[in-house]
């Protein structure tokens, strides 16, 4: 069985206040595919969003958090439409998915909002950062480099990027089920 994990960026803004011409797009997906059984990392990939409105702003403290410019999601960014078609041709529906947070709300938003299929619709989203906060017994909401940390890992690669979070947040999972299994 393969298990996903999915992480999303989405335009921010330093005050958290969205400005009245803009809107908190999906600006990324990260996907990493992992298999159960030996708990390899199969697969990963990274689509990037480009927002339907022409006149989108990609803030400097998004910028500065994520790495990503507008120029990139007009060159490389896909519409989230095109984005979903391809996530679904290259890594199915119906599977189990984990986030860190509660991603599927704003995926459920732009499938409504843009007459798409919710590829996750079927199973949901499952929130990996509250299993992990039970199964270690944390009473309040750590980052994800936190979490690594508690348990002798580093993060790998630069937080942030919707691709490395995911990948991230799969070696803490498949840290805590080799610790369960033996």
């Amino acid at each position: 069985m393969k298990i996903q994990f999915l992480d999303l960026e989405l335009l921010c803004w330093e005050n958290g206040d969205c400005p009245q011409d803009q809107s908190k797009d999906i600006i990324q997906i990260g996907i990493v595919e992992v298999n159960s059984e030996d708990l390899k990392i199969s697969r990963n990939k990274s689509y990037f969003i480009r927002p339907k409105n022409k006149n989108f702003d990609v803030s400097n403290y998004c910028t500065e958090l994520t790495g990503i410019t507008r120029s990139k999601l007009i060159d490389e960014g896909r519409y989230f439409p095109e984005a979903i078609q391809s996530i679904k041709k290259e890594f199915g529906s119906g599977k189990f998915t984990y986030s860190w947070g509660s991603d599927f709300d704003p995926i459920a938003k732009h499938c409504i909002d843009y007459d798409c299929s919710n590829p996750w619709a079927e199973m949901g989203i499952c929130d990996f950062g509250i299993i992990w906060r039970t199964a270690y017994n944390q009473k309040h909401k750590m980052s994800l480099e936190e979490a690594l940390k508690s348990v002798g890992l580093n993060f790998v690669g630069i937080p942030h990027d919707a691709e490395r979070d995911a990948y991230n947040f799969a070696l803490l999972h498949n840290e805590m089920l080799k610790k369960i299994r033996a």
